[in-house]
């Protein structure tokens, strides 16, 4: 695996699998910004507040990597995030459901840290599972 494949992987499965703050300021560069369904995620602490968020809303949060392909400095991954719908999320009161959603991105990584982001998530079969539709 490539150092490039291996920060994404790291930042998905170490930094929103388990919150890892301290790895999260390794692998994301201070002036990063990473586009995401919900806002754009500046730098380290962005990272942190929307990890938060996540994790605080959807226990026991877990995140499994599918597939890694990286050309160069460039990334591209397609994972999925599960969880129990047990806070607030999206101004949905907790439900209990248990969620999965599939994810995809891309990330720039040069020296050892993500520097941009764009990713996209099924926003809709998000709000279907939280709504019971």
């Amino acid at each position: 695996m490539t150092a490039e494949k291996s920060v994404v992987k790291a930042y998905l499965e170490a930094v929103f699998g388990t919150g890892d703050e301290v790895l999260l300021r390794d692998l994301v560069a201070s002036d990063a910004v990473i586009r995401v369904p919900y806002g754009v995620l500046n730098g380290p602490e962005g990272v942190a507040t929307y990890v938060s968020k996540w994790r605080t809303a959807f226990p026991p949060f877990n995140v499994v990597v599918h597939d890694v392909v990286a050309e160069e400095n460039m990334v591209a991954v397609r994972w999925r995030t599960a969880g129990f719908h047990e806070g607030e999320f999206l101004g949905i009161a907790p439900t209990g459901q248990h969620i999965r959603i599939e994810v995809m991105g891309f990330f720039l990584v040069q020296n050892g840290q993500i520097t941009e982001g764009w990713v996209i998530d099924d926003h809709f079969s998000l709000r279907c599972q939280l709504l019971g539709e």
